[in-house]
């Protein structure tokens, strides 16, 4: 049986947005940060580890 493990631990949240950090390719959440940077949007990881997962993104208006 496999255990789910809901939100992201602490320690990991530091690396996130890392370039070739994660379980995949590790360019996802990197890539879109780097993107919404040249846009000037912000993106956040605000989860609690044990209740879940949280990202946050701000697009400012134009």
């Amino acid at each position: 049986m496999k255990t789910t493990v809901m939100g992201i631990p602490e320690d990991v949240k530091k690396n996130l947005f890392q370039e070739g950090y994660g379980t995949g390719t590790g360019y996802g959440l990197y890539l879109i940060k780097k993107i919404g940077k040249a846009y000037g949007w912000t993106i956040e990881e605000a989860g609690n580890e044990g209740q879940g997962d949280k990202f946050i993104m701000t697009v400012p208006k134009n």
